[in-house]
């Protein structure tokens, strides 16, 4: 008869069983570490760039459309400082000139789409025949004495407004030659790292360390200007960052810049 032994596993060789197994996975866990984190820097990056060429590309749309659908005397674009601007829009397309002198100053008058002027909070007066240019609040009723059916105006009657000045209107009466149109004023301005629309709280981009905002003169060799009547390219300048800190680049983000010039359509000549 035939005695064989079996022999078990020493405390050493567990020991060091574990010790080479705690290795391959630290080996494993730093491995899948470092592709998480690229993958997440790689995403912040994408949305850094997004979001800045986002922000450039809305700037210049506007910036390049400003004065479209307003009377010429209209100062389109005010300069506040490097990084904010104050567009007048008329994204409604309300235009009417006054045919004679009005006697009063609420009245009522004809024009060819009253929706021109709906939730316009400002009218622009230009008396035509001198340099006198208002802005005016205005408080504006309607009187709608067509009857439309399918686009047809079966009544042949026409659209009306009624203007009323409000406090700070200073009861003024429109003269023959006057132009007026509806207007919104817009503010962007960059603040707390995000460029705001006329409130902290309405965010076009975030994560924006720098915007500057340049306008160059019509007249050759081109300089900046702050003044509409000279105004007719745009610099834009945008400089934005990740959301997340990255220790290894200076500053503490990763950052990046987007720059372009362009013509402000309405000022070619």
């Amino acid at each position: 008869m035939r005695i064989t032994s079996s022999k078990g596993v020493t405390l050493i060789e567990l020991l060091i069983a574990i010790i080479l197994s705690s290795i391959v996975i630290l080996g494993a866990f730093r491995f899948f570490q470092g592709i998480q984190k690229n993958y997440t820097v790689g995403d912040q990056v994408n949305v850094r760039n997004q979001n800045v060429q986002y922000a450039l590309n809305k700037l210049s749309d506007i910036i390049s459309s400003a004065g479209a659908s307003l009377d010429s005397a209209v100062s389109a674009i005010t300069v506040v400082n490097d990084s904010s601007i104050i567009i007048i829009t008329n994204p409604r397309g309300g235009i009417y000139t006054f045919p004679a002198d009005m006697a009063s100053v609420s009245y009522t008058i004809p024009v060819d789409n009253h929706a021109g002027y709906i939730n316009a909070p400002y009218i622009f007066r230009h008396q035509y025949n001198s340099t006198v240019t208002e802005i005016l609040p205005i408080d504006i009723t309607y009187n709608i004495a067509g009857t439309f059916v399918k686009g047809i105006d079966t009544a042949q009657g026409q659209d009306a407004i009624r203007l009323s000045p409000l406090v700070g209107g200073g009861g003024r009466k429109m003269q023959a030659g006057d132009v007026i149109c509806a207007m919104d004023s817009i503010k962007y301005y960059l603040k707390a790292g995000n460029i705001c629309i006329d409130a902290d709280t309405a965010v076009l981009a975030e994560n924006i360390d720098s915007l500057n905002i340049k306008f160059l003169t019509t007249v050759l060799p081109r300089t900046y200007t702050t003044s509409w009547g000279s105004m007719q390219f745009a610099s834009l300048f945008v400089r934005g960052r990740t959301s997340q800190k990255d220790p290894s680049y200076p500053g503490g983000y990763r950052r990046t810049q987007f720059a372009i010039t362009f013509p402000i359509k309405s000022r070619i000549r």
